[in-house]
């Protein structure tokens, strides 16, 4: 709990915001069934945004058409999908340990 209140957020126009976080060397991540590296293969160190699309349909093709690259979070069984927040928790998990979160 509280944790909102130390973390930066943005709020604005994607087709905006998106460009601009680029242009200072940020990489723009999203999930995405067709994704290109599994979210364990990829590198999570670094300045990067994370875009997390809606459950059944992902996010849309014009933000599609912005990020740098596409992960997916490789699940055993016939499952296709995780609802929105537990595919950040698993992703945000991830980037954690990548960055050796805990080891103070």
């Amino acid at each position: 709990m509280g944790s909102m209140f130390h973390l930066p957020v943005v709020e604005g126009d994607l087709s905006v915001v998106l460009p601009q976080a680029r242009e200072r060397g940020t990489l723009l991540v999203s999930t995405s069934l067709t994704g290109e590296d599994s979210c364990y293969t990829h590198d999570f160190r670094g300045s990067q945004w994370l875009l997390i699309g809606s459950e059944g349909k992902g996010i849309s093709p014009e933000t599609a058409a912005l990020v740098d690259k596409s992960i997916i979070i490789p699940m055993a069984g016939r499952a296709e999908s995780l609802n929105a927040a537990m595919a950040a928790t698993i992703l945000l998990f991830e980037g954690m340990r990548q960055r050796g979160a805990g080891r103070e």
